[in-house]
């Protein structure tokens, strides 16, 4: 079991986290696994350089990886792909406002110029 830090920094999401209406993250890479510990926070002032408003520790429930694109998602445990369009649950689950695939597409790639071409290998991660 390993334990990670992570912020969170889009502030919709903050208080569905706190709430316990916020129940997942996406994140870039592969390094989270089902039973690792993640202690979440969000900074007070400027990211890294003010102090933690708070923290919260999860334990992760489910762990899906995936390769995010400019078009949509593929779920490599199913081999399916699909359209951002087609996401709303996604992004409601993580606590994006208002919770459309298009707008966690917008949120997790703001520069849609900057998706690398074979896509991003990303992870949803529940707790």
């Amino acid at each position: 079991m390993a334990k990670f830090q992570r912020s969170i920094t889009y502030k919709p999401k903050i208080d569905a986290f706190l709430s316990g209406e916020c129940i997942q993250t996406i994140r870039k890479g592969r390094k989270i696994a089902v039973g690792d510990l993640i202690l979440f926070f969000a900074w007070v002032d400027r990211p890294y350089r003010s102090k933690w408003a708070w923290q919260q520790l999860v334990k992760v429930a489910y762990v899906e990886n995936i390769i995010a694109d400019r078009y949509g998602v593929l779920f490599e445990s199913s081999g399916k792909t699909k359209k951002w369009q087609d996401l709303d649950y996604l992004a409601a689950y993580d606590g994006i406002i208002p919770p459309t695939g298009l707008e966690l597409r917008r949120v997790l790639f703001p520069n849609l110029k900057k998706i690398p071409k074979n896509g991003e290998k990303m992870q949803i991660i529940r707790w």
